[in-house]
């Protein structure tokens, strides 16, 4: 046989592993280092059998429990194999021969590529000896080690436990040879990141060679790279090197290529020479298991919870979710012990990482599929919520044919009922509100606090679940519209599908911002301009509210009874809404007061009303049968858009019976001293602060655990906010120190997303990061990631809007729609390629976003 195999010859020989991959990318075209491979084979077949039988011998009695007895068994062996190769002939013409395979070339690396290393369920990384930038007279006495490095302490340790039969392994260890390639810098590649991050890409790089940066003993830079949002961001150690974006994405692409080619997540080492990257090593990452992965996504949510959510909040909200997901099984599955069988799910429905809130989608598709002909409804669930990407899913939830029937049945008889279940839903939750009005004061105590929590969290679980079955009714009917508009071959069916569900009488998210005008418009014409403009500190409106002795304030605390818990994020419960921070009511209204020509303007806007489903029915040549259908898929879609935003609106309120508690609650822990003020409530979770009514309250040090979690908020910040995370295991927070964002260039200027309200328009943009921190949106484009519902009042101002998240039924959509400003939703990037002052043409016909003014843009 050849004593140098190379990437001609290799398959007709054992290589092992780490050379296999490396001569089949030779093979394939990548640039790798040339290199030739000594085989195993070759020393087993020169190594007498008496030799052999002394390492068994010597294998077997191992002592694992004592060092010094495994540390002197290690050299012994060692010394046996040294022995025995120095009596072959092999190595005598290696250095001849390398310089005959490889002249021109003065330094070499050499290197293991054991039978069992680099494998799919074990890597052996950093257990064989290596070396680096050897001359050829240094090869043969590095083969020797390389070999001989099986027998290491801390190999056999390894091998042990992970059970393998060490006398099968003796002289399995093949040698790679290859040319040293002189590198400005090295690094690692990750395509996951190896804690079990499977959509996180992790480059670390250092300056000189890679075992510089394997072994800690370089300054480097890592680099996590999300490729579902294309961003990352970087921390970067003192003198770290700092690579150009276009060699980050060259490096990221090459190894997802990479992992498709070979079929599984890898761990690939790397030089760059001259602005050429070349492959040293290539292995799979085995730290994965092979469990179903964990799919988190923030489609839909992103618009109640942006941002950082505290952790008294996202207990609140899974406790919810909870409530009403087993509730809506409870409701379609009739059986309640198979429901019962499902609880750790409805338990886990949202997720919380990083600070930040993800549905669990897992979770959704194994309650999806409960019900019936879930493999049509699921493609307009995710469409309707926005979800871009299909998770992958487990399948659907094993119930035996009767069961799944009865379950069919039972779904289609609730769903004829779910306006009329809407209808009283409202009606008790009027109850709701008459209830802790006439219990809440801000003398309650901690343990009437709980009570009244939890009596009013029952009320509202008991049927809040009607509420997903309304969302499912109105995702149904505007896709069925959509579709039935589409095979009308309507030119823009998207277009049409927007007019046909805008116009909605009396939509309930309106209102709060309608109130806001006419009340604002009321203090204009009573003269009370005067005493609205002397309210300028917190205290002056707190004070004036609690006792109120004017007309002005006897409005405003009406107003604040009826829509003080609308404001944007105001699914926080740290979040100041004009209840719970009156002055930024008082600002508002000073704000339209100072402009009268904006409310006139704005009033009669909000207040026109126009029949667009019938106008555009009579515009379009359908036939009697044809627009009857329309109408009845409109009407149902209204309907159900509709009664999804009163329920959002109760749901605000709900959220500020909440917040009011655990407000007082807050101010009763400062009092005594567990708390340093009262806002740092919102750092705990319901949980913890239950354990304030138990005898072991005195022992909790909340104080320490806030300040804690402050720290690690703070870290989170920092953090970019992912649109999906894909775990394949558990998911885990990050606690990034100091770190650098940047998102990768696409490589296009094409501005484009989902049509949601029609109007063509040419403004400057207002890029918002926060909504709090706006003070004037009149006349911009907003650019955001996502609105939520307290957002009314921004876009009320606004001359139209574009978002990086969200769907036809989203808020944004919605709203704009009712608003009758032009409105573009799932433009991806649009905050980082658009600035504040940037003037766009959008066209919410279409979707397309031009900057620069109207040119090319298209009014169909």
């Amino acid at each position: 046989m050849s004593m140098l195999i190379d990437y001609q010859n290799y398959q007709e020989h054992q290589v092992g592993g780490k050379a296999a991959r490396l001569f089949q990318l030779q093979k394939m075209g990548y640039r790798v280092p040339d290199l030739c491979c000594l085989s195993a084979e070759l020393f087993q077949k020169s190594i007498t059998e008496k030799t052999f039988e002394k390492i068994r011998r010597l294998i077997g009695c191992i002592d694992y429990e004592s060092a010094a007895s495994l540390q002197e068994t290690s050299r012994q062996l060692q010394d046996i194999v040294r022995e025995a190769l120095s009596e072959t002939a092999i190595l005598d013409d290696l250095p001849k021969l390398i310089s005959k395979r490889f002249p021109g070339e003065s330094l070499f690396a050499v290197r293991s590529s054991g039978m069992i290393e680099d494998g799919t369920e074990d890597s052996f990384a950093g257990q064989f000896a290596s070396f680096l930038s050897l001359a050829e007279q240094e090869i043969p006495e590095a083969v020797v080690q390389c070999i001989v490095s099986q027998f290491q302490p801390n190999v056999l340790s390894y091998m042990r436990e992970r059970a393998y039969q060490l006398e099968a392994m003796i002289f399995s260890v093949n040698v790679i040879i290859q040319v040293m390639v002189p590198g400005e810098y090295s690094g690692i590649l990750f395509t996951a990141n190896p804690q079990g991050l499977l959509n996180e890409s992790v480059l670390v790089v250092g300056k000189g060679t890679g075992n510089l940066v394997v072994e800690d003993r370089v300054d480097t830079t890592s680099y996590y790279y999300q490729t579902t949002d294309q961003l990352y961001y970087y921390e970067q150690q003192a003198e770290g090197p700092l690579l150009e974006e276009a060699a980050v994405q060259e490096l990221i692409m090459l190894g997802q290529e990479l992992k498709k080619t070979m079929g599984q997540e890898l761990d690939i080492e790397f030089t760059c020479s001259n602005q050429q990257f070349y492959l040293l090593q290539l292995r799979p990452i085995t730290t994965f298991g092979k469990d179903f992965p964990i799919v988190l996504d923030n489609s839909n949510i992103v618009e109640s919870y942006p941002g950082i959510t505290l952790p008294l909040t996202f207990s609140f909200i899974k406790q919810a979710y909870f409530g009403v997901f087993r509730g809506l099984a409870l409701r379609c599955v009739p059986d309640r012990r198979f429901v019962a069988a499902y609880e750790n799910i409805f338990e886990e429905m949202l997720a919380s990482v990083n600070g930040r809130v993800y549905y669990r989608l897992n979770n959704w598709y194994t309650l999806l599929s409960f019900l019936p002909m879930s493999r049509r409804i699921i493609p307009v669930w995710e469409e309707m919520l926005g979800i871009t990407e299909e998770a992958p899913s487990q399948g659907l939830v094993a119930m035996p044919l009767h069961k799944r029937l009865r379950t069919y049945f039972q779904v289609v008889r609730e769903a004829v009922k779910i306006p009329k279940g809407m209808a009283a839903l409202n009606c008790s939750f009027i109850e709701i509100e008459e209830l802790f009005q006439n219990r809440f004061h801000t003398k309650l105590t901690n343990q009437e606090i709980f009570v009244l929590y939890q009596e009013i969290k029952d009320q509202v679980l008991a049927d809040w679940d009607i509420t997903l079955l309304n969302d499912l009714y109105a995702f149904v009917y505007t896709g069925l519209l959509k579709r039935q508009l589409k095979k009308l071959n309507s030119e823009n069916y998207e277009q049409q599908t927007n007019e046909f569900i805008s116009g909605i009488t009396d939509l309930e998210s309106m209102k709060p911002v309608l109130a806001l005008l006419h009340l604002a418009q009321k203090l204009v014409d009573s003269g009370q301009t005067e005493e609205l403009f002397s309210i300028q500190t917190a205290d002056q409106a707190e004070t004036g509210l609690k006792n109120p002795q004017t007309s002005m304030f006897l409005a405003v605390k009406e107003y604040i009874q009826l829509y003080g818990d609308r404001s944007p994020e105001e699914l926080k419960l740290e979040t100041g809404t004009f209840r719970a921070k009156p002055l930024k009511l008082f600002q508002e209204l000073q704000s339209y007061a100072a402009n009268p020509e904006i409310l006139e303007k704005l009033l009669g806007k909000l207040t026109e009303s126009e029949a667009t489903a019938v106008r555009l029915l009579a515009e379009k040549k359908t036939s009697q049968r044809q627009q009857k259908k329309l109408e009845r898929l409109s009407s149902k879609a209204m309907l159900g858009i509709k009664n999804r935003e009163i329920s959002r609106l109760n749901r605000s309120r709900l959220y500020g019976m909440v917040r009011s508690l655990f407000t007082v609650m807050g101010h009763n822990l400062s009092d005594t001293g567990l708390l340093k003020q009262p806002e740092d409530i919102f750092y705990l979770t319901i949980e913890e602060l239950e354990e304030v009514n138990r005898e072991e309250a005195p022992k909790i040090n909340f104080l320490e655990r806030i300040e804690k979690r402050k720290r690690e908020y703070q870290q989170f910040k920092q953090l970019p906010a992912y649109t999906r995370l894909i775990y394949a295991k558990q998911e885990f927070n990050k606690y990034p120190q100091t770190i650098n964002s940047v998102r990768i260039d696409d490589g296009t200027d094409d501005l484009r997303g989902i049509p949601c309200s029609e109007g063509i328009i040419t403004a400057e943009v207002l890029v918002i990061e926060n909504p709090h921190e706006v003070s004037n949106s009149e006349g911009k484009i907003l650019v955001t990631k996502m609105t939520d519902p307290g957002w009314v009042f921004l876009l009320a101002k606004a001359a139209g809007v574009i978002a990086e998240k969200g769907s036809l039924l989203s808020h944004t959509a919605i709203i704009s729609r009712e608003l009758k400003i032009p409105s573009v939703v799932g433009v991806k990037n649009a905050v980082s390629q658009l600035k504040t002052g940037d003037l766009v043409t959008l066209n919410g016909n279409t979707g397309e976003i031009l900057v620069g003014g109207k040119e090319n843009v298209s009014a169909n």
